[in-house]
């Protein structure tokens, strides 16, 4: 089976978006999001449901948020989302 990998930058301003969709095929085994805002924003990102700011795993300026099969973790297989603290915020992601 083919693997699907997908590595992007998005902007990210203060509404919510979906970053990653739901994975129901192909199952997710790894996804790797990273703040690569250079204004100082914050990103909040939620999983399974739209993302407030301040309520879900907040991404400070060059944070990572990782998980993968590969060490044990189990990575969501739901959509994710995603919203800034200030607009011009820039999300890396890589998932697989």
């Amino acid at each position: 089976m083919e693997e699907d990998i997908r590595s992007d930058s998005i902007s990210v301003g203060t509404t919510a978006i979906r970053i990653c969709t739901e994975r129901e095929v192909k199952p997710r085994s790894e996804v790797i999001l990273t703040n690569s805002s250079a204004g100082g924003q914050s990103i909040t990102l939620t999983f399974g449901r739209e993302a407030n700011t301040g309520a879900g795993v907040v991404l400070l300026p060059y944070a990572v948020y990782w998980a993968t099969a590969t060490y044990g973790y189990s990575p969501t297989q739901g959509s994710v989302w995603a919203v800034a603290s200030g607009a011009g915020a820039v999300l890396s992601v890589m998932e697989r």
